[in-house]
Order: structure tokens, then sequence, then C-alpha cells
């Protein structure tokens, strides 16, 4: 799940790991299935989960000798929801949206609300499909460039 960018990772009846950005409350006593290897800790029960906190670590996997940049495009407006394939809540940044888009190989540009926090990840550009106005979300595309050493 922390490879993956996600903030929960749930374990249920010992075996089965779901990953997830939020999930639902249910009381600690359905949660009954005892880990293997660790007795004391709880690793689900019957369709419940035991739910644990991850800290995830964003590191785009960039190609070397190559760099990435995105820009906000002169006169590009947020994509429309019929291109978002993921959104994550509780982004810091435009930098942070971005890095979380480069860990998904579909996704081609980004919207983000520094108001809300909120990072959509689109799986077309602006160049492709007709933008719309949104409230306080900016729109981003990547750029690539090669990156060239001195002698």
């Amino acid at each position: 799940c922390r490879v993956k960018g996600f903030r929960y990772c749930a374990l249920q009846i010992n075996d089965q790991c779901h990953c997830g950005n939020s999930y639902g409350r249910y009381g600690k006593g359905d949660c009954t299935h005892p880990c293997e290897g660790s007795p004391d800790l709880k690793c689900g029960g019957t369709w419940r989960n035991s739910v644990y906190a991850v800290e995830a670590e964003v590191k785009p996997p960039l190609q070397p000798g190559h760099e990435y940049m995105y820009t906000n495009p002169q006169g590009s407006a947020p994509l429309t929801r019929d291109h978002v394939i993921y959104t994550e809540k509780s982004v810091r940044d435009v930098n942070t949206c971005s890095q979380y888009c480069e860990l998904m190989p579909a996704c081609q540009s980004i919207n983000f609300n520094p108001v809300s926090m909120v990072c959509e990840m689109n799986n077309v550009t602006s160049s492709v499909v007709g933008s719309a106005s949104r409230e306080s979300f900016s729109y981003w595309e990547p750029a690539k460039f090669y990156v060239m050493g001195l002698p």
C-alpha cells in the first residue's frame, strides 16, 4: 500500500490485504482474528478489516537523463470530470499531485484544487479534449526535457 501511495492498509482474516485512502467504522470487537507471527495484533475478522495507517512515500519513477516538469499551459482550464481516472484528497501542493500522476501510467495530466486539497488525475491532455471552468481548480500537464551534462 505504501509503494502505491495509499494512506491505509487493511487486513481481513489475516491474509487478505486491501489498500485505500478512507475507511468506514465498525467496532474493534469485530476484528478477532489474530495475526500470524504477532498474535497480540488483530488481522481483521469475517467481513471485517483491521485498518492501519501507512506513511506513503511518493517517489516518481524518473527515467535517467530526463527531467519532468509540470506546466500550466496559458489559457488552459481544468478538464471536465469525464476524463478523471483517479482522485486523491488531502494533497498539500501541485508538486505532490504531479508525483501521484507520475506513479500512474495512464495519467496524462492533473487538475489541482489548493483550497480543498483535491488532486484529480486525467487520462488525456487539453490538446485532446476541451476544458471547463471549475472553481478553484487549475490544470497542469507534464513537459519532458532532456538534461545534458557538462563535459
